[in-house]
């Protein structure tokens, strides 16, 4: 055709659609025009064959207002685009992506956020700059869209913010409008929430909000919980997920609106996996409770198996437990900070950043250290990055990166804060630096000094109306049975070593104690009296307990306490034996009170050697 046989097409468009539905060849004639559309041909030329097209084609002809609204898509003329894929009912990717540019044009920031939204449940590719473009818009307009009833709006901009797991003030908000607008349409919603899940890499620390979001929406909309389950195990087995199914007193107990998002809780620890930490390559340690006494050969690993349980996801803290577990294993000496003009001279560390080396294998390939944290279908997974330059990919690790600031803090680390950290080393009990953190630390606050007090009343077994530390280092105990104060150490073995053991029971009460070599300074006449008061205390504050020990009666000692009277059933169901042996590569498992205590009785050891 001539660009003058096109215009009067054009021109006669109605009068050849007349012609061509009462013709049998017009499906040819249209073949042919969409052919020539589909060759190179002119701008100008195109819009005419398009126009002649639009007019002529009937909603039938699927693909020829296909390859209209593509060609209008590339021409820029988007009104045209999607009114040809919406004669279809063809509202897929390039509809939305038109839609999206018709929105632009008009500055349409609600109708921008949601066509973004559904472009990236439609797309698979480009979801992360889906989400970042929601977010910007999101950010840059809140008050434009502050009182929108669009509830796609919401929904868009939530899941943009679960989809790139970033956290702030107002997400908590996010999910609580979103699911208030949703009241009515939980099956959508938990769609919603399943393309999430199965789309994205969805951060561990969120996973379980996003499940549980899931399975209460699921549940609202009257799916079975059988068929929850089952949809749930389907979804664990493709992500490589832990499957703990759902019941129905768990799902009534989820609120319908969420009150808070999932907040990171290692104060204690139940699973935990570690990779490439000291000489564990990957090792899983299961079940832990709150009282756990750690039993293995001689260098197996007892040590650093609870140095591994330092770990704390703030960088600075967890940067400062390591220096202190390293300075303790190799003796490193303080230095003296000269420019302390007191006679108390303030006593100091400085280490360098290869200290680290230590801890994880510096020598070629180095393999990053990572922990990963699991409570029920809560996760918290971490990768370590020691090294700026030495950045991998571990999934759903959420990583750490420690850089030359942080390292700069090592250059002058105090003396005394090694003593408040929450691992107690081999062969440490009473000092005079104790001491001086009894007075500035347990002394000043009267709650805490009270509840030491009470500590120390379990163990001496009288009224004590004050607890002093003198010049010297030393301690006195204002014992209400005695006419003067008595020094600590007159109250026998091990009285010491528990002073520090208090201390620390005190400053990390509500988390975890890490003890090395427990039975080290206590006399085996003691260790009865020794293991009920440290129970006692721990399940008081909820503060977890996880010692080493290669003394066979200390082990015992912990079994006959558990079986005393006085302790009851709650001690038994907290307490494991941890037992670490060595089998071709390391295996640690956790026995439950009538598993080690059978083993007890029937006189098999539980040390190394045989297991149970």
């Amino acid at each position: 055709l001539r660009p003058s046989d096109l215009s009067i097409l054009h021109n006669k468009s109605d009068t050849l659609k007349t012609i061509l539905n009462k013709t049998s060849w017009r499906g040819d004639v249209i073949d042919r025009l969409s052919y020539w559309l589909l060759d190179s041909i002119n701008e100008e030329d195109t819009l005419l064959l398009l126009e002649i097209l639009e007019s002529i084609c009937q909603s039938s002809d699927t693909e020829v207002w296909k390859i209209l609204g593509e060609k209008y898509f590339g021409l820029k003329r988007y009104e045209a685009s999607a009114n040809a894929f919406e004669k279809i009912n063809m509202l897929g990717e390039m509809f939305l992506k038109a839609k999206l540019e018709i929105a632009k044009r008009k500055n349409n920031v609600e109708e921008i956020i949601v066509y973004l939204g559904q472009l990236e449940i439609e797309t698979s590719e480009n979801s992360e700059e889906i989400s970042n473009e929601i977010i910007y818009y999101y950010v840059n307009n809140k008050e434009k869209i502050s009182n929108t009833k669009d509830l796609y709006v919401y929904l868009s901009i939530y899941f943009a913010y679960l989809a790139k797991d970033i956290k702030f003030d107002g997400l908590l908000g996010l999910a609580q409008k979103t699911e208030q607008m949703f009241n009515g349409r939980e099956s959508e919603l938990s769609e919603a929430y399943y393309r999430l899940l199965t789309k994205h890499e969805v951060p561990t620390s969120m996973l379980k909000f996003i499940l549980d979001r899931w399975a209460k929406n699921k549940s609202e909309a009257g799916v079975p919980l059988n068929d929850l389950n089952s949809t749930y195990e389907n979804l664990a087995t493709e992500k490589g997920l832990r499957f703990i199914s759902y019941n129905e007193d768990e799902i009534s107990k989820i609120s319908k609106i969420p009150s808070k998002l999932t907040e990171e809780n290692l104060a204690h620890i139940k699973n935990i996996q570690i990779r490439n930490f000291r000489q564990f390559k990957d090792v899983r340690v299961e079940n832990l409770g709150l009282f756990n006494l750690v039993v293995g050969d001689n260098n197996i690993g007892k040590t650093s198996l609870l140095e591994a349980f330092l770990f704390v996801s703030n960088k600075q803290e967890y940067l400062e437990r390591l220096a202190f577990a390293y300075i303790e294993r190799i003796n490193v000496h303080p230095d003296k900070d000269r420019s302390d003009s007191t006679a108390n001279t303030a006593l100091y560390y400085n280490l360098k950043k290869d200290f680290i080396c230590d801890f994880q294998n510096c020598e070629g390939t180095k393999e990053n250290v990572a922990f990963s944290f699991d409570i029920g279908r809560n996760t918290w997974s971490y990768e370590l990055i020691f090294d700026e330059n030495h950045k991998t990919e571990l999934g759903n690790y959420e990583q750490l990166i420690f850089d030359a600031n942080d390292y700069k803090r090592l250059e002058h680390i105090s003396y005394l804060s090694g003593i408040k950290q929450p691992f107690m080393p081999y062969g440490k009990g009473f000092s005079r630096d104790i001491a001086q953190i009894y007075d500035s630390e347990i002394r000043p606050n009267r709650e805490k000094e009270k509840e030491f007090r009470n500590n120390m009343q379990l163990f001496i077994s009288s009224s004590i109306s004050g607890i002093y530390a003198n010049q010297d280092g030393s301690i006195d105990i204002r014992d209400d049975k005695f006419p003067e104060d008595r020094p600590l150490h007159q109250y026998g073995e091990g009285a010491n070593k528990l002073f520090r053991i208090l201390i620390l029971l005190t400053l990390h009460k509500g988390k975890r104690l890490l003890i090395d070599e427990i039975d080290a300074g206590i006399h085996y006449s003691k260790f009865k009296e020794f293991w009920k008061l440290i129970l006692k205390i721990a399940k008081r504050d909820n503060t977890q307990i996880i010692a080493t020990t290669h003394n066979e009666e200390c082990i015992r000692y912990f079994v006959e306490v558990l079986n005393d009277n006085t302790m009851g059933e709650a001690y038994q169901k907290e307490s494991r034996v941890v037992q670490m042996k060595m089998v071709k590569n390391i295996k640690i498992r956790s026995y439950e009170f009538d598993s080690f205590n059978l083993a007890i009785e029937d006189g098999i050891e539980i040390r190394g050697g045989n297991s149970l």
